[in-house]
């Protein structure tokens, strides 16, 4: 219901300044497939939006491997200028012991800052919890939390699908 309201008032939520779309769940619970159902209707529509989707974890070794290379800013426009951003996976490995690297804060931060900023609709899904990010950066989920236009939590221990053969 969410999404679907997401997709169709896109006009207008996009306008906004909670215009993120977050989703919150274990494995296994659809929060990818969601997000990639509501970048491949927001490409499709008539006036296609150019979204650009990227694993979390794909976004940060870039950013990592460019941090002292003159291309670093050039990259990391790619992540905050686009007009839509999907973040898929954020945070993963940090879900339930890990903690943030410097450099992990540093880069996550300076590409979930720049959207805020700039107010541009972002897609994200983790299977951290709400407090499990803001114990990690109160910074970013102070953003995350107020940007959001919805904040969907999957949090019913039989919402793996994969393990139901569903």
């Amino acid at each position: 219901m969410h999404a679907k309201g997401y997709i169709q008032n896109f006009d207008t939520v996009r306008k906004k300044k909670q215009n993120w779309f977050i989703v919150y769940g274990q494995s296994g619970s659809g929060k990818t497939t969601l997000g990639r159902a509501i970048v491949k209707e927001l490409i499709n529509r008539p006036r296609p939006i150019a979204a650009r989707a990227v694993k979390y974890h794909e976004m940060m070794q870039m950013l990592k491997s460019k941090s002292n290379d003159t291309d670093y800013k050039q990259l990391l426009e790619t992540y905050t200028d686009c007009e839509v951003l999907f973040i898929d996976d954020m945070l993963k490995e940090m879900a339930q012991y890990g903690d943030l690297t410097s450099a992990d804060r540093k880069h996550l931060f300076a590409v979930i800052d720049a959207r805020y900023e700039a107010e541009r609709p972002t897609i994200i899904t983790t299977e951290c919890t709400c407090g499990r990010i803001d114990a990690l950066d109160e910074a970013i989920y102070g953003r995350m939390k107020e940007n959001a236009y919805a904040s969907i939590i999957f949090d019913n221990k039989d919402s793996n699908y994969r393990k139901r053969g569903v």
